[in-house]
């Protein structure tokens, strides 16, 4: 049964940034980085049962309880709506909070096509079924609009499959050659930076929170270009997704030039005081947290952001950008 809902995206969201093609392929990655499937693994061709039963005892429950489908339209002063086929677990209210393509009249000119929007919110759609566990997730389809009297319905096609818990969870580190070799701290204080275990529920953005925590402790030993990488395994008989995370430090890295930009008004001096790093510096990400904090907490920029790029050799170039 479908959920036929219409929103009024001026009176409730009005406040979001505007869409830009940009978002298709930063979504892209989303869905592919930390994802439970990747690029390349097709469902398999099986029978599919029915999504297990939610409830207080269930281990799949993760906390909620079933929602049916929800039926019937908000009237509002739309020329967009929007209606969800084949969610369950999800309802409609709950997938219109992922969409935007409602909200089509509040986006700053140039507006993209709504054919457009509406494909990068099928894969916020598939995104949010990630968040809980749905791993096979798939939208059927394009989404599909119809207009009539001036007013566009924009359909929303998903198939919700089965919830999946997180399998076995490796880690490791390789040297450039590819062969394993001691981590920087022991094996099992990394795996307590992990908040993902065996037999707890796949969310993907556990898994991506885990895999930036460890990336962190390395980036603040000075290996600013460490790669933290997730391989998952899906099993779909046992309902389960492995994850093997490889790490590879590489080399430490020094700070080759401090640069700040915008300021005109303010003390050189006192700003690079404030900031604390030298060329020389060993490289550690917290210094760099701690410097734009500081800087911020001064209360004589609006804002403060900072950055860094690779420099000569191994060393990175620092830049602070400050809006007095």
């Amino acid at each position: 049964m479908a959920a036929d809902v219409a929103h009024d995206s001026v009176a409730t969201r009005r406040d979001r940034a505007s869409s830009s093609p940009s978002v298709r392929v930063a979504l892209s990655i989303v869905l592919l980085v930390c994802g439970c499937v990747g690029p390349s693994a097709p469902p398999p061709a099986r029978a599919r049962g029915p999504a297990p039963a939610v409830s207080a005892t269930n281990p799949l429950a993760g906390g909620r309880k079933f929602q049916p489908p929800v039926v019937g339209t908000l009237e509002k002063q739309d020329r967009v709506r929007v209606r969800f086929e084949g969610n369950h677990f999800l309802s409609a209210e709950e997938l219109l909070d992922v969409v935007r393509v409602d909200e089509a009249d509040d986006f700053a000119p140039p507006v993209p096509p709504l054919s457009d929007i509406a494909e990068i919110d099928q894969l916020r759609i598939l995104s949010a079924y990630f968040e809980h566990g749905f791993v096979r997730a798939e939208s059927i389809g394009a989404p599909r609009i119809e207009t009539q009297g001036g007013v566009s319905t924009v359909v929303f096609r998903v198939v919700e499959g089965e919830r999946y818990m997180f399998g076995k969870v490796g880690l490791r580190e390789v040297d450039a050659a590819g062969k394993d070799t001691r981590p920087l701290r022991p094996k099992a204080k990394l795996l307590e930076l992990l908040s993902v275990s065996t037999g707890s529920l796949f969310v993907r953005s556990e898994l991506a929170a885990s895999v930036g925590r460890v990336r962190r402790l390395y980036a603040d030993e000075g290996f600013a270009y460490v790669d933290v990488l997730p391989e998952t395994r899906t099993d779909d008989d046992a309902r389960t997704v492995d994850v093997d995370i490889t790490i590879r430090r590489g080399e430490v890295a020094h700070v080759d030039e401090v640069e700040v930009v915008g300021a005109t008004q303010v003390d050189p001096a006192w700003i690079q005081a404030t900031i604390g790093l030298r060329p020389g510096d060993r490289y550690r990400e917290s210094r760099l947290e701690s410097a734009k904090e500081a800087l911020t907490a001064s209360g004589r920029f609006r804002a403060v952001d900072v950055s860094f790029a690779k420099a000569q050799g191994n060393n990175v170039r620092i830049v602070f950008e400050l809006q007095e």
